[in-house]
């Protein structure tokens, strides 16, 4: 996001810093499930955070379907940059889409 940035309108940078941050969040949640072992499974299951059972029970079309979103919402960016036709609107629906997300990792 950051490569197009200088492309788009004042308004809309401030939803890219609030994007990033939610997708930060996305991020860090998907990597340490994707690294945990067991005593760290535990550690997440009493912390509140995603059991491996409820992982392991991921609906793997749900997570294909963040993945499409997100290759249209940045295909979308760099041709909206290129236009400068760029508003907060757009940011601010795929936070929407990035907070289903973290909800679902209980991020």
């Amino acid at each position: 996001l950051n490569k197009w940035s200088d492309s788009f309108p004042d308004e809309a940078k401030d939803e890219l810093v609030l994007l990033q941050q939610d997708q930060s969040t996305s991020i860090k949640a998907l990597a340490e499930m994707l690294t945990n072992n067991g005593s760290e499974w535990i550690e997440s299951m009493l912390a509140g955070k995603m059991t491996f059972k409820e992982f392991s029970g991921l609906n793997r079309f749900r997570i294909r379907e963040y993945s499409s979103i997100y290759a249209k919402f940045n295909l979308d960016l760099r041709v909206s940059a290129a236009a400068h036709t760029l508003d907060r609107n757009r940011f601010q629906m795929m936070r929407a889409t990035v907070g289903e997300l973290n909800k679902m990792l209980k991020a």
